[in-house]
């Protein structure tokens, strides 16, 4: 790893540069921004700088702005910032020819400054899909919806009245520890790339195997099987505790979270390892002769598939209710944008040559907050090796 010098760091290739807070980033950001437009002779609408929010990309462009005015004037002699000084004495050696050429480069991007590609990442995209709008299959007058989390919030709100308030198997999903997990998922609904692992994908499947375990255990759970369980029991407060509880949910047929997580107790395992050694052997006796438990067991590891399944079936049936909302609504979100220049990019190496021609470099900050699918976007279109004299740099904070 090198320490950064922007006024003399190669401008070819991919460069990767870490940069914290209060470490000069925007400096030397803008060094390079303007290293491209007088020794590369960029256009400036040939340069991307992305940042992450509205705020930082407005600070950029207009620190650009005053940075150029800045060299302008200190080339002619008046009053400049350190920074423009600094920059205007790099080219003082090359003598007047060399100033002259500094001043006309300049002088051309302020007259093109309109034409800066100085914005968010969400703001860049949205910008070349709007002006490739053929090429990138994205309808003409489809809006872009900047806030679709009341819309998610309702289609979630309809998936737990459909899943956990009514259905079949309803008593049993309620029952699972999931709601705070799914609202969370929300803002990845229409994220391709989020896998979740575990559980069987039909969750209707796994119900109807918890509700064969909770027969049997309904139909073993009888008032001689209760008796028997107090007496095993009688030296062990921590088993025996549940059971007048396990005994009235059982007699009152209710099927809620308290009885999974009361049942979950009295799986073998955990009877065993509350259990001294002495009483080991009656318990074992126990727990084989009655079916009840090894229920016990198989409805634990059920309930424990079945909430990564939950979860991965909400995603689904609120991604496709979703994709029929903006499909009626005509309406985009930030991230269809970046999936759909994405998969243009990929797709068409026509569209992909022609912005790659475009853009002859990309500086992206925030880099640590960009996302695979972000990368990918800027792989495709910034990236190069040194011999491609393509220029891209990506800044960034480890720590963050």
């Amino acid at each position: 790893m090198e320490k950064l010098n922007s006024l003399d760091c190669p401008l070819e290739g991919v460069t990767l540069i870490e940069a914290a807070a209060g470490t000069g980033k925007t400096y030397n950001i803008l060094n390079i921004v303007m290293r491209l437009l007088v020794e590369k002779k960029y256009p400036i609408g040939s340069i991307a700088v992305l940042s992450f929010t509205n705020e930082a990309a407005d600070e950029l462009k207009n620190r650009l702005r005053r940075l150029i005015d800045g060299v302008l004037a200190a080339i002619d002699g008046l009053p400049s910032d350190d920074q423009a000084k600094a920059f205007a004495d790099k080219y003082r050696s090359g003598g007047a020819e060399a100033i002259d050429n500094l001043r006309k480069i300049l002088r051309t991007v302020q007259r093109d400054f309109d034409d800066a590609r100085i914005a968010t990442i969400n703001g860049f995209c949205h910008r070349v899909l709007s002006e490739n709008a053929f090429e990138s299959g994205v309808s003409f007058n489809a809006e872009l919806d900047t806030m679709p989390e009341m819309k998610l919030n309702v289609l979630f709100n309809d998936w737990k009245r459909r899943r956990l308030c009514c259905g079949k198997h309803s008593m049993i999903f309620s029952a699972v520890k999931v709601e705070n997990i799914v609202k969370g998922l929300l803002k990845y609904t229409d994220d391709k790339s989020l896998k979740i692992v575990g559980g069987e994908n039909d969750i209707e499947k796994t119900a109807e195997s918890i509700n064969e375990c909770l027969n049997v255990i309904f139909a073993a759970a009888d008032a001689e099987f209760f008796d028997t369980a107090a007496g095993c029991f009688i030296s062990n407060r921590k088993v025996s505790k549940n059971l007048g509880k396990l005994k009235k949910l059982l007699q009152n047929g209710e099927i809620n979270r308290e009885l999974f997580e009361i049942l979950e107790e009295y799986s073998p395992g955990k009877v065993l390892s509350a259990t001294s050694k002495a009483h080991k052997k009656e318990i074992e006796a126990l727990l084989e002769k009655e079916p009840f438990f090894s229920k016990c067991e198989e409805i634990s590891v059920l309930m424990t598939a079945l909430k990564p399944a939950l979860c991965r079936n909400m995603l689904s049936e609120v991604a496709q209710d979703f994709n029929e909302l903006k499909l009626r609504g005509n309406f985009i979100t930030y991230r269809d944008q970046i999936e759909r220049l994405k998969e243009a990019l990929e797709e068409d190496g026509t569209f992909c040559d022609m912005l790659r021609k475009k853009f002859n470099a990309g500086v992206v900050d925030e880099f640590q907050d960009t996302d695979a699918q972000q990368y990918a976007v800027f792989k495709k279109l910034f990236c190069g090796d040194e011999s491609s004299g393509r220029s891209c740099f990506f800044v960034g904070d480890p720590r963050q």
